[in-house]
């Protein structure tokens, strides 16, 4: 999630801007966040099936995950984050700067699923620059893999040049993630992210909390950050992916005018 990157600016202006990281205190997970595990047969069971490139696959770094239950909701939460080397841009094919190409990139899933069944109740994603996007089971493309006689992995498309999902409802499979990249422990990984700053510009909340994202947050940006901000500039002029946003994503309340 971190941006060190140039921002495209109005009528083809270019604003630079850049970005220093520090290290942040881990914060406390939320009191109703109970049976916390990150057991990799569990994680595999609710990896998504993404269809993407080569380029993209050649990115990619680890795919990290964890579960938890909570006190005060039905569903388990399987939450996981796409580690990549870097992001390249939506400018990159036709100018000889890339305005908004950034080393690392994190995006974030998160798969409800019912305790008893173990059916996809609901799915979260970045779906525009970590904007978040529901997707109820019933309307997901899911597909029988890891669980004999249950569909449990959605099939998401990785946008080329920014990386977040779109829903995936065409006969392409995709591949599950096991088969592009290593599923991994996030709470290993937790503390050293939190070092890195990778969050410094993140709602905590969204990162610590799944069911949080379930239902209170409209983006993985902490609210008045210039990421935060910039994403609902771009996206109510149409700009960088506008037009690959899914019909759930939690972006039209917040245009700015």
């Amino acid at each position: 999630m971190r941006r060190r990157a140039f921002l495209a600016g109005l009528a083809g202006a270019v604003v630079g801007s850049s970005a220093s990281v520090s290290a942040q205190t881990v914060p406390d997970r939320p009191s109703h966040i109970t049976n916390v595990g990150d057991e990799i047969d569990e994680l595999r069971k609710y990896q998504p099936f993404f269809v993407t490139t080569r380029g993209i696959r050649q990115r990619m770094r680890a795919f990290y995950g964890w579960y938890a239950d909570s006190s005060e909701h039905s569903t388990r939460a399987y939450y996981y984050w796409m580690k990549y080397t870097h992001q390249e841009g939506w400018l990159e094919s036709w100018t000889p700067w890339d305005t908004d190409r950034h080393m690392l990139d994190h995006e974030p899933v998160v798969v409800l699923t019912d305790r008893s069944t173990g059916d996809v109740e609901r799915v979260f994603y970045s779906n525009y620059h970590h904007f978040v996007a529901e997707l109820e089971g019933e309307n997901a493309n899911l597909q029988e893999y890891a669980v004999d006689g249950n569909e449990t992995h959605v099939t998401l498309r990785i946008v080329p040049e920014h990386q977040h999902y779109t829903n995936y409802l065409t006969e392409d499979r995709g591949a599950p993630v096991e088969n592009l990249t290593d599923i991994v422990s996030w709470l290993e990984a937790r503390e050293t992210w939190y070092d890195e700053g990778i969050f410094e510009k993140s709602n905590t909340e969204a990162v610590e909390d799944p069911f949080y994202v379930s239902e209170d947050t409209s983006s993985w940006w902490a609210e008045g950050t210039w990421d935060y901000r910039v994403g609902q500039w771009r996206y109510s002029l149409g700009l960088h992916d506008a037009e690959n946003t899914d019909e759930g994503v939690r972006l039209r309340s917040l245009l700015p005018f």
